[in-house]
């Protein structure tokens, strides 16, 4: 008999598995799952955790062992850990968080980015560029699209995280003032015309002051 601890013991024969006698009236027993193994199965250095193609079990021993015919397939533990850090879903959003980092000045500078780009459009045929004035008007465009929507991002901010209802006792038109620069921000997307760039700075210009005294209360 060959000892426990020899790797030959185990290498190359094929697992005997055995099974229960036939009982009266009953059927044949199931026979032992491969992972019921004996004392000195375990105790063999040539025994190692394995993972079957198709089976949802681990267990194993020789590689080339015979007591199955299906194949090994090794864990991807990189995968494993990818799919459980993978994020389901990538989203970006202002912080909601009462973090005190409010200020009209960021509507304003984009504001005036639009009223920028408004000018540059009705002179583009003065523009000097490898670009042709179509190239150019068409960037002017989308350029200002961006940054109306900006100035309406963050005027909803300050709307709704910072003011709160004591403001709104104290400045009875807050929100039609806001109404009327977002909406104002929204036809800009349309405008062409520098001055509705300005009507857009001044609307601005209101809330930039009411915001201040505020601070100062």
């Amino acid at each position: 008999m060959r000892s426990s601890g020899d790797p030959g013991s185990l290498k190359g024969e094929a697992l005997q598995v055995p099974t229960l006698p036939r009982r009266e009236g009953q059927g044949w027993a199931a026979p032992r799952s491969h992972l019921d193994v004996t004392r000195e199965q375990r105790r063999s250095p040539w025994r190692r955790l394995t993972c079957f193609e198709g089976s949802d079990t681990i267990g194993g021993f020789t590689p080339n062992s015979q007591h199955t015919q299906r194949e090994e397939t090794p864990v991807s533990i990189r995968s494993s850990i990818e799919a459980l850090i993978r994020p389901s879903t990538v989203a970006s959003a202002h912080c909601d968080l009462p973090c005190g980092i409010y200020d009209p000045a960021q509507a304003r500078i984009e504001a005036e980015s639009v009223k920028a780009i408004q000018a540059r459009y009705q002179d583009a045929e003065n523009m000097k560029g490898a670009q042709t004035v179509e190239e150019y008007r068409t960037r002017a465009l989308a350029i200002k699209e961006q940054r109306a929507s900006m100035v309406k991002e963050h005027l909803w901010v300050l709307w709704t995280d910072y003011f709160t209802p004591a403001h709104l006792e104290k400045y009875p038109t807050l929100h039609d003032t806001f109404w009327k620069a977002t909406k104002l921000a929204g036809a800009a997307k349309k405008s062409q015309d520098p001055a509705q760039g300005q009507q857009l700075l001044d609307a601005i210009k209101e809330i930039d002051t009411i915001f201040w005294e505020t601070k100062k209360a």
